[in-house]
């Protein structure tokens, strides 16, 4: 869920910046430019919390733990990693010439 307010925030921001643009969010109207900044400052308190805590804190900030909780500990979005192919690209279409020793010429 945090991955997730990480990404909207820029459009978001695009939203707010008409001050009179309103949504609907649970069927009642918010403006965005509100939405926008407690949507920031939620991400915001809960990054200082983990760099500082290690954690969310319950206590400080309720709101964000209640959305923001991961007790699972499972990656929250997408999980990348690095592939290391020894003769070039493992995908693409890029290619490659080998010498008679099996050097990239």
């Amino acid at each position: 869920m945090f991955s997730s307010a990480r990404f909207i925030l820029p459009y978001l921001k695009a939203l707010a910046e008409d001050p009179d643009y309103v949504m609907l969010l649970r069927s009642e109207p918010v403006r965005a430019s509100d939405l926008h900044e407690t949507l920031s400052r939620s991400i915001t308190n809960v990054y200082n919390d983990v760099i500082n805590e290690g954690f969310i804190n319950e206590t400080k900030h309720p709101s964000e733990y209640a959305l923001f909780d991961n007790p699972f500990r499972v990656i929250d979005g997408p999980c990348y990693a690095f592939l290391v192919h020894g003769r070039g690209p493992a995908v693409g279409d890029f290619g490659e010439k080998l010498g008679s020793e099996n050097e990239i010429c």
